[in-house]
């Protein structure tokens, strides 16, 4: 078994959380985390304790994984000019981890499964992410401007607001990575379908966005459409929203809350905030909920969706369970192009499937 140390207690490590916590599943035993911030030597990080980079002067170990993509090359060349650090190989998480994550799905793809080439050959030339083929890794570069002391860019005309220290520093520089990339051409995650483009399809009418974040999807289509519904759970995203959509402001309904199968302060289902409203686009990417929230559409649904786009990559069995809700109420489906492994679901860990990103549901009348 594998010893290794993981360097670095940032965002990058709680991103990979529940690959850590699995780590045993690789057979790799985790000695702890080690952070140059004195403060934090003898916490608990992610269930396992935190050291100053004494530890490494003590302790017997193989391998030292850095947990950071900005500074991981000055990180790397502290440990390795550090005479005291001997005989340790010094990796990313993408060098240590990939290769056996890997090997764990290959192994898991029965003999007897129908999309086993598809899936096979979606692993090829793979590299660390949740999309398989995956995706290009930077399309473009945002600039970050400021109204009033809120960050906005410019997205394709027109501004986009993000909350207070979402951006980037390059230089005097402001900006932000890729808002686009997982709806390139044929990737798992693409919201329009290629069908739906070759027919030169816009969402259109009355259109619910479910988990909507910066609101981008929305966004690109507003003119098209005659009322929105915006369904945003994240308080952090209200203020931002509001301003994005506000030369709109007539034909958004915005809802902050999560979308349920039931009715609360907290939460709330389509059926109760659409009544007996026609819906022509529904799109849904609400980190799991996404089955609940249908349940909770069951007369909206019934009625006819025109088009939908629902996630199905963040829960176990969400792909068929999904698919079964809208073929017994009379929808064609079909799936995304690839596959998806979403490594920040625990249950990815007990059998290592890929997952299909995104349904495709159409209402076929008569």
């Amino acid at each position: 078994m594998d010893e290794v140390f993981l360097w670095g207690t940032g965002f990058i490590a709680n991103a990979n959380k529940e690959l850590f916590l699995n780590a045993r599943a690789f057979r790799v035993k985790i000695l702890g985390f080690i952070d140059n911030d004195i403060k934090k030597a003898g916490i608990n990080f992610l269930g396992f304790p935190t050291y100053s980079r004494e530890i490494l002067y003590e302790r017997h170990y193989n391998n030292i994984v850095i947990c950071s993509d900005v500074y991981f090359n000055s990180i790397k060349s502290d440990i390795l000019m550090d005479s005291q650090i001997k005989n340790v190989k010094v990796y990313s998480i993408e060098e240590f981890f990939y290769p056996k994550l890997l090997t764990k799905i290959r192994a898991s793809i029965k003999s007897n499964d129908p999309e086993k080439d598809q899936k096979l050959k979606a692993l090829q030339d793979a590299s660390f992410d949740v999309y398989f083929p995956n995706l290009p890794r930077k399309i473009s570069r945002d600039l970050v401007y400021f109204d009033d002391g809120m960050p906005y860019i410019n997205f394709e005309g027109k501004r986009m607001y993000y909350p207070m220290g979402s951006f980037h520093e390059g230089g005097e520089e402001k900006f932000i990575w890729d808002i686009l990339r997982e709806q390139v051409e044929n990737s798992p995650h693409e919201y329009i379908c290629k069908k739906w483009k070759d027919d030169l399809y816009v969402p259109h009418g009355v259109v619910i966005d479910a988990g909507v974040c910066e609101g981008n999807f929305a966004l690109r289509y507003i003119e098209s459409i005659d009322h929105l519904y915006i369904v945003e759970s994240d308080p952090k995203w209200i203020k931002p929203l509001q301003m994005t959509f506000s030369p709109w402001k007539d034909k958004v309904t915005f809802i902050f809350k999560y979308l349920s199968d039931n009715t609360d302060d907290n939460s709330i289902t389509i059926d109760d905030f659409i009544q007996e409203n026609h819906v022509d686009f529904l799109k849904m990417d609400i980190e799991g909920f996404e089955k609940k929230a249908l349940e909770g559409a069951s007369n909206t649904i019934k009625r006819g969706i025109s088009k939908c786009t629902v996630c199905t990559y963040h829960r176990r069995n969400h792909q068929s369970d999904i698919e079964r809700i809208f073929s017994k109420n009379n929808y064609a489906t079909w799936f995304s192009n690839g596959y998806m492994f979403f490594r920040y679901d625990p249950e990815e860990y007990i059998d290592f499937e890929l997952r299909k990103g995104v349904i495709y549901a159409e209402f076929q009348k008569g």
